[in-house]
């Protein structure tokens, strides 16, 4: 006698993914990490400023939570003088302003840019770091972004 191993599963039991609903699901999930990451982290110091975005609706809150994390992490790195992001169609593009050219915080940048990789693994990102002395070598190389910490 065969045995028939093989099971009809009803199309029901796997329903497809609302992404309308996963958007909003995340959006929640992560607010509520924001709150409390917020509640357990330090203020910024006197000399650091955190420029914040304008805020429209709930993709501006996301993105702000993402800008948070990016800030939080490359701004304990002292040589990061500044940050800059543009965003472009699925790629976000940061920009680490150093003043000094120096292997050390460059490797130390480098290191916390993976972290930022392994916190936020969904979002394509693209790191540059750039040593600069003036303001005019600054707008040579970011044209269109968005400064979003700044010491």
């Amino acid at each position: 006698m065969e045995t028939n191993y093989s099971m009809d599963i009803p199309q029901q039991a796997y329903p497809r993914i609302d992404l309308t609903q996963m958007s909003v699901f995340l959006a929640g999930l992560l607010h509520g990490a924001e709150l409390y990451a917020r509640s357990i982290e330090p203020l910024p110091s006197e000399n650091e400023k955190v420029i914040p975005a304008p805020k429209t609706d709930s993709s501006r809150e996301i993105t702000d939570m993402i800008d948070t994390i990016i800030i939080d992490c490359l701004k304990q790195i002292p040589e990061v003088v500044a940050i800059y992001k543009e965003e472009d169609n699925d790629i976000l593009r940061i920009w680490s302003l150093i003043n000094e050219k120096n292997k050390h915080s460059r490797k130390a940048i480098y290191q916390k840019e993976l972290e930022i990789l392994k916190e936020i693994p969904y979002i394509s990102f693209d790191f540059h770091v750039i040593m600069h002395k003036d303001e005019r070598e600054k707008s040579a190389f970011l044209p269109e972004t968005c400064l979003i910490f700044q010491r």
